[in-house]
């Protein structure tokens, strides 16, 4: 008798799991190599095509593949505090990124900053305001995803949409948090209007 694995073997306590060929099939021949080749079980059992080449083609193809969009995860308690003595860009650097001139001609001032992404994986972040800026500070984006260590730098437009009657200093410090990594970036910005 021929030598069987033990899940093929009657009593032997194991469940026979079937077999991929049907009875009679063989995986082919030196005449023919793809004679016989089919499978009446299993993943492969709905592939159509002519030879083993095409059932395997059409098992790695992505048609009829279905795309799913992943659900965003919100932040909504996310609190935007500088980090107590990291500070990544400050006007008093006098580093004209982080202190600006007001122009009287746009009405505006305005920056942008780039972040180096320094995570293994992707981090989503959240930027806003300090409780303590100026009101009229905006920036954008203000929610998405950083790239992973060495990917691709994420930019930040900064403006101040104040007037040419608000003499005076205004300060603002922008806070960009990485929620699931408990990490944030602070950058402290003054404009002067004349």
């Amino acid at each position: 008798e021929d030598w069987k694995p033990d899940h093929h073997q009657e009593e032997s306590g194991n469940t026979d799991v079937g077999d991929y060929f049907p009875d009679g099939d063989t995986a082919g021949s030196a005449s023919d190599p793809n004679a016989g080749v089919g499978f009446s079980s299993g993943a492969a059992a709905g592939s159509t095509g002519g030879g083993a080449e095409n059932r395997l083609g059409d098992l790695l193809s992505s048609k009829g593949a279905e795309v799913r969009t992943v659900e965003r995860q919100t932040y909504t308690d996310v609190k935007f505090e500088a980090h107590p003595w990291r500070i990544d860009g400050d006007f008093a650097s006098g580093d004209p990124r982080y202190d600006l001139t007001f122009n009287t001609a746009t009405n505006i001032a305005e920056t942008e900053i780039m972040v180096e992404p320094n995570s293994m994986t992707f981090e989503d972040y959240v930027a806003g305001w300090t409780a303590d800026s100026d009101p009229n500070w905006e920036v954008t984006p203000t929610e998405g995803t950083l790239d992973r260590r060495g990917g691709a730098e994420t930019f930040f437009d900064v403006r101040w949409n104040g007037s040419a009657v608000m003499k005076g200093e205004h300060f603002g410090t922008l806070v960009i948090v990485l929620p699931n990594d408990q990490f944030s970036y602070t950058y402290k910005f003054r404009v002067t209007v004349a």
